[in-house]
């Protein structure tokens, strides 16, 4: 449960506190602070970057050999994760990047909307990349939503600007005054 006091500051000065109350909650970001972004604008979001990982299936995948160019590497894995607005760390995926990192075949877990992309990043360096197996995975939660506590107008919430959010399968506000 997160109460809300709003103040506005149009003519009549409006002050009104709420109640969101979150079910079936996976993820809270963002609330160590007590000041979030200016003029905050609440936004319930069905589909999102973030969300790929709650509403996909997980693809648990092997890569191996060497990178024909390691720096080539690096710029494409970090021109992928500014594709998916910084949301995603794919080093968080991938782990970190050497020339020998996938000399010995090394597992990694994606979700499944994110295999053509990083296929492609790895097969342009001659790196083989191998589905070993679908499921569901323990974070599978299709009806998986995001209430994104962000300002379209300071950071676009397809961009991560530092936006607090909750992904949460339901969501109910409540006006307490």
């Amino acid at each position: 449960m997160i109460a809300i006091n709003h103040n506005s500051y149009d003519e009549p000065v409006v002050d009104e506190e709420w109640k969101i109350t979150a079910y079936n909650t996976e993820k809270i970001n963002g609330f160590s602070d007590k000041i979030l972004l200016p003029y905050t604008k609440l936004q319930l979001l069905e589909k999102h970057t973030l969300l790929h990982k709650y509403h996909d299936e997980e693809l648990e995948c092997e890569i191996q050999g060497i990178p024909n160019n390691l720096n080539q590497l690096t710029f494409d894995l970090i021109k992928l994760e500014q594709q998916l607005g910084n949301w995603i760390s794919i080093k968080d995926m991938v782990g970190s990047y050497s020339p020998n990192m996938f000399k010995i075949p090394k597992r990694i877990t994606i979700p499944n909307s994110f295999e053509e992309k990083l296929s492609d990043v790895f097969k342009t360096q001659e790196l083989s990349f191998k589905i070993r197996n679908y499921n569901k995975g323990y974070e599978y939660t299709p009806d998986a939503k995001m209430l994104i506590f962000g300002n379209e107008d300071v950071c676009p919430n397809r961009l991560n600007g530092g936006q607090s959010y909750i992904i949460a399968d339901e969501f109910k506000a409540e006006r307490l005054k």
